[in-house]
This record gives structure tokens, C-alpha cells and sequence, in this order.
């Protein structure tokens, strides 16, 4: 959840920890509040415990990869309506597998931060509704 400061809270969940804490500066930069998971069962976790308006996961993590993980968000009570989106280097191929296994969108690494503005903006995270789902 948002506090009165924040555009919303945002878990970013990536093994990387030099892209996962580079990612988290320029979301706090947008005025988003951020936590970050290095590992999927962590990312699991995390999403329970922090309730985050949006969550964006890279595919490849070593200990649970991406599409499990959405799985399991999916199945949660707590974390079904969570948008997800797939951070990850394998392009355009890995897309329909996304969304297939539950993601809400899917961006190619690396990312420009003014595309993830631009994409986080169709997210109305204030309010918890997610204007830019098809």
C-alpha cells in the first residue's frame, strides 16, 4: 500500500542486485516507494507481506523463474489482482509466454526510464486501478 508521500508502492523482484537496486533509484526518483526481492521465493514473500500496488519481475531468476512465480502470485488470495510486469532480457519471444502464465505486461531489459514512467503511468497505483489493462 501507498503511504501520503508516494505515488504507490512498487516490489521489484530481480537477482541482479546492481539492476534491482539501479531500478529502485529511479523509481523513488519517479516518488514511488520501493521494495526490492534478489530471489523469487524472496519475491513470494515479500509480496505478501508488503501488499504492493504493482510488482515488476524479472523472468530468469535462478531459485524460481518468472512464470512460476506469477503462477503462484495468481493463486495467492492476497496477491491475485497485483499487477505484474516481466522485466527481462529474452525479447519479444518469451511475450505470449508471459501473459500466458499471467503477467500483466511484458518490457525487454533493458528498459529506459522514461519508457517506465510512461508505462507505470497508465497505472493509477494511487487508487489501485490499472487503466492501461486491455
Amino acid at each position: 500500500m501507498q503511504t501520503a508521500q508516494t505515488k504507490g508502492r512498487i516490489l521489484v523482484i530481480e537477482d541482479n542486485r546492481e539492476a534491482a537496486d539501479s531500478l529502485k533509484l529511479i523509481l523513488e526518483g519517479f516518488g514511488y516507494a520501493v521494495d526490492v526481492a534478489y530471489s523469487g521465493e524472496a519475491g513470494l514473500s515479500a509480496a505478501v507481506s508488503a501488499k504492493p500496488d504493482l510488482i515488476l519481475s524479472d523472468i530468469g531468476l535462478p531459485d524460481l523463474d518468472g512464470f512460476e512465480l506469477v503462477r503462484r502470485l495468481r493463486r495467492s488470495e492476497v496477491t491475485r489482482d497485483i499487477p505484474v510486469i516481466a522485466l527481462t532480457a529474452y525479447g519479444p519471444e518469451a511475450r505470449d509466454m508471459a501473459f500466458a502464465s499471467g503477467f500483466t505486461g511484458h518490457l525487454t531489459k533493458p528498459i529506459e526510464p522514461q519508457l517506465m514512467r510512461s508505462i507505470l503511468a497508465g497505472f493509477d497505483l494511487e487508487s489501485g486501478v490499472n487503466s492501461s489493462a486491455p
